[in-house]
């Protein structure tokens, strides 16, 4: 099979955060632990934002998670939202757009690595199935 030859560090830290998806931890909100791995890479991936927003499908994904993050922010103000619930609505397109930058990150070092993400979340299906 030519997708499993040569697999690379992207390609098996996709299919960790896919497999680890479902397993959740509670800090203020409910976390994953997929999600939290892919956060790690994040900063690395702020370093390639500029072609992230002149990349033409994924620049209006982009966009579209900052006009989220916007309107958490102005709802939040103009509704006298405690600081604790402005917090934690804040974090969910936060944690989207961490989570995009990883990804786009380690997309751009081997395409292949969305497949083994989605192969980490069968992976992961197919275990709660069983036990």
């Amino acid at each position: 099979m030519n997708l499993l030859r040569n697999l690379t560090f992207p390609c098996l830290y996709m299919f960790a955060a896919g497999a680890l998806l479902r397993i959740d931890f509670y800090v203020i909100g409910r976390f994953s632990v997929g999600e939290t791995i892919l956060l790690v890479l994040a900063p690395l991936g702020l370093k390639q934002l500029g072609s992230l927003c002149s990349h033409p499908n994924l620049k209006y994904l982009f966009y579209s998670l900052l006009v989220w993050i916007l309107g958490v922010f102005l709802s939040d103000v103009f509704n006298g939202t405690p600081m604790v619930l402005f917090f934690r609505g804040l974090a969910r397109p936060l944690l989207c757009l961490g989570i995009l930058l990883a990804s786009y990150y380690l997309m751009k070092k081997d395409n292949r690595c969305i497949y083994f993400f989605f192969f980490g979340l069968l992976a992961s299906g197919i275990a709660n199935f069983i036990i």
